[in-house]
């Protein structure tokens, strides 16, 4: 199974498509003028040197029509803005508008990271400021990284293992790549498009500083952002996995899904199995990421010797805690250490009396 590529014809080896203002009369609809900036800009990544994937083209495309229509036809101050000249005051009203209706920290950042792609394509790369510019309330605009509820598939008792034999009946590759999903915490995207017999790789290969027999998975493809990792082939468990993975591929370019479906019908039989199985949130109350938050709370036992403070720990030294929380988020493919909380809980402190108390670090 290969993934199809997108590559525009604007491209053309270049580092990044110049801010573009469409030759188009004033009188052009709004519409006409915002679709020729996007076919000409929205191939491309806001910071690398790379395209994007035609779902974030998709998500761009309609989250951008959305709000000059809004912004143009809402009831209360509409604005005849041609979106070749959108200024700060629109963004603003939008903001409020925004938070009128309560979208969570998480949108809001997601919205204005849109709006501050899109400036850079009409020439105007500063025109979006930070979201705490935009709201007097600090609050309104703290997203929350620290996990409350453990949604594990050990803490509903499920037993992974036998999920895994019990879905092979039904689906040979779904039951690998959850397999595989579950062995190196890896995303769902990640596992359908594992090279099983390619991405293991040596420490030297990895470049990795230890004795040159330890094995890693190497991981590029379908990795978010397109960041590399490798991840330590350090267990029995990692092991079954993938020898599972290349029981079903028949080549070194072979990927993990089924060659019989494209990646977006790889991606959908996933769900598709394990929801006959009753995997899902309304059944069980787990879906696949719960893998992830296994692997992660398993690795952090490993590497700080105590139990995850989601799972009800001991206090650790804030050093050894923050070292398991870099492996954690390291191995799960996040940039930022924060992450690691939404998967493990806050970082517990000893309160004023000596009794462990809740962070939200």
């Amino acid at each position: 199974m290969r993934a199809k590529k997108y590559l525009p014809r604007e491209r053309q080896g270049r580092a990044a498509a110049p801010a573009y203002h469409p030759a188009l009369p004033d009188q052009t609809p709004w519409a006409a003028v915002l679709m020729t900036i996007i076919r000409r800009h929205n191939w491309s990544h806001a910071v690398r040197d790379k395209g994007v994937s035609h779902k974030t083209m998709a998500v761009r495309q309609t989250f951008l029509f959305a709000f000059f229509r809004e912004l143009r036809l809402n009831g209360e101050v509409p604005y005849r803005v041609d979106p070749r000249r959108l200024g700060n005051r629109h963004i603003r009203f939008m903001v409020q508008r925004w938070l009128d209706r309560e979208l969570s920290p998480a949108t809001l950042q997601q919205y204005l990271s849109f709006l501050r792609t899109y400036a850079g394509w009409i020439g105007k790369p500063q025109l979006v400021m930070p979201v705490e510019r935009y709201i007097n309330d600090p609050k309104r605009t703290r997203r929350r990284y620290c996990a409350e509820v453990d949604k594990s598939w050990s803490a509903r008792g499920i037993d992974a293992e036998q999920i895994f034999t019990a879905m092979a009946a039904i689906d040979r590759y779904a039951a690998a790549q959850l397999a595989v999903k579950s062995a190196f915490g890896l995303r769902r995207k990640e596992a359908v498009m594992l090279q099983p017999q390619r991405r293991v790789v040596t420490a030297r290969q990895a470049g990795i500083a230890e004795d040159d027999d330890a094995l890693y998975l190497d991981l590029l493809k379908g990795t978010k952002g397109g960041r590399q990792r490798y991840l330590p082939i350090d267990s029995d468990d990692k092991r079954r996995a993938l020898q599972r993975a290349c029981e079903l591929v028949r080549s070194l370019e072979d990927h993990l899904g089924n060659p019989a479906r494209t990646l977006k019908q790889n991606l959908r039989r996933i769900d598709y199995v394990m929801a006959k199985l009753g995997l899902t949130q309304s059944e069980l109350g787990v879906t696949g990421h719960g893998l992830r938050h296994d692997f992660a709370n398993d690795l952090y036992e490993k590497e700080s010797g105590a139990t995850a403070p989601l799972r009800g720990g001991a206090v650790v030294d804030s050093a050894t805690d923050q070292a398991a929380r870099l492996a954690v988020a390291r191995q799960l493919g996040h940039g930022r250490i924060q992450i690691a909380g939404a998967y493990l809980g806050g970082r517990k402190r000893i309160g004023a009396k000596g009794s462990p108390s809740g962070s939200n670090e």
